[in-house]
């Protein structure tokens, strides 16, 4: 479904609108000169991870052998994290965990597409060393175009969290941070939406609380540190990006240099705009926070139909997208039960003139739980 005419009006204020109901579930996504490129991991035994919707229609992207399994390492396996730079460059990284589980060797990579000439224009290979097989989840990223870096969420599915830096000039990789708290699940912390505890089974099937590490990242005001954190966590941190770009560095110096910035709500993706308001989601909420550079945290945006938001795209200074793909009712985390069917969707809405965010009086979920 594809809200009709939604090229030639605004996104509403406050309260977003479903612009596509998407067939999946959408993780990254990117929209320009109204095609929407939309990544959709392969947990649900789909033969296709990243789509474009264009003039009405899906297909696949960029086309299907590019993402035919029998290719080997070389084909896209599950996309999970997207950006799309001025450019028209699309940042395409494929942690390859097809259903989660491991990675064929030589399989996890990111990809960077020219959309507007069609070509691939950049391909890395992440070493084991930065991409430990069956110990690794690359999840969203930061690209770093002026210095020529790219700064990776690593979720740690199997292994501990941390961040991954790709050093695009000479094609090194690292990890950094490496199991640091600012970078796991908080184990106290339950995620719950609409008062039900987010759970997931075991191959025992005993039900535990789903938690979730690294995942959220994005720039400061002055595009001068990295902010990040778990996603289920109620801390947001960062690091100034000199202390990434140095593989030599020690995590004992990292550590060091690691900052305290405040309190956000559990969350999966962020994005940065450049006069220093954050975008952050709450995926116990269904709602859009931000953050501005002076800490302040609010919340622009609700719908309870947006369940789960995932990921963040602004579109010019004003409209917000998000994907909201209910990923906590998903059947892998549940022994093959779907227990949050669709819609699942793209929404969008836009943010109010001047917006300037003011801490909460409670806990960011106290007032985004519907």
């Amino acid at each position: 479904m594809l809200i009709p005419g939604w090229q030639s009006r605004p996104a509403p204020r406050g309260t977003p609108e479903r612009v596509v109901a998407t067939p999946r579930r959408a993780s990254g996504f990117a929209v320009r000169d109204g095609r929407i490129f939309v990544a959709f991991p392969r947990w649900d035994g789909a033969d296709t991870t990243l789509l474009v919707l264009e003039q009405g229609a899906w297909h696949p992207y960029p086309d299907a052998a590019m993402q035919d399994l029998a290719a080997g390492p070389q084909a896209l396996h599950s996309v999970n994290g997207l950006r799309l730079d001025a450019r028209g460059y699309l940042w395409i990284l494929d942690n390859a965990r097809v259903d989660l589980r491991p990675a064929p060797p030589g399989a996890a990579k990111l990809v960077v597409w020219d959309v507007v000439h069609e070509r691939e224009v950049f391909r890395h290979v992440f070493s084991e060393e930065a991409s430990p097989p069956g110990r690794s989840f690359l999840n969203d990223l930061a690209v770093d175009e002026e210095d020529g870096y790219v700064y990776i969420t690593d979720t740690g599915m199997g292994g501990p969290a941390a961040l991954v830096v790709l050093e695009l000039a000479t094609g090194r990789d690292w990890r950094a941070l490496v199991g640091h708290p600012a970078l796991e699940a908080d184990p106290a912390r339950v995620m719950s939406a609409a008062g039900v505890t987010m759970t997931r089974l075991t191959p025992d099937r005993e039900e535990h609380a789903w938690r979730v590490g690294a995942n959220p990242i994005a720039w400061d005001a002055h595009r001068e540190r990295l902010l990040f954190g778990a996603m289920t966590s109620d801390d947001l941190f960062a690091l100034p990006r000199a202390a990434l770009q140095d593989p030599e560095l020690s995590d004992v110096e990292r550590v060091a240099l690691l900052e305290y910035v405040g309190r956000k709500p559990a969350s999966d993706g962020m994005a940065w705009r450049r006069d220093g308001l954050a975008l952050i989601t709450d995926v116990e909420g269904a709602a859009i926070w931000c953050l501005d550079a002076e800490g302040g945290l609010a919340r622009m945006a609700h719908h309870p139909e947006a369940l789960f938001p995932v990921a963040i795209f602004l579109e010019g200074p004003e409209t917000v997208w998000f994907s909201a793909s209910a990923l906590h009712g998903m059947p892998l985390l549940h022994a093959g039960e779907e227990r949050a069917p669709g819609p699942w969707g793209l929404w969008r809405f836009a943010l109010p003139e001047g917006t300037v965010c003011a801490p909460p009086a409670a806990h960011p979920t106290d007032e985004a739980t519907p």
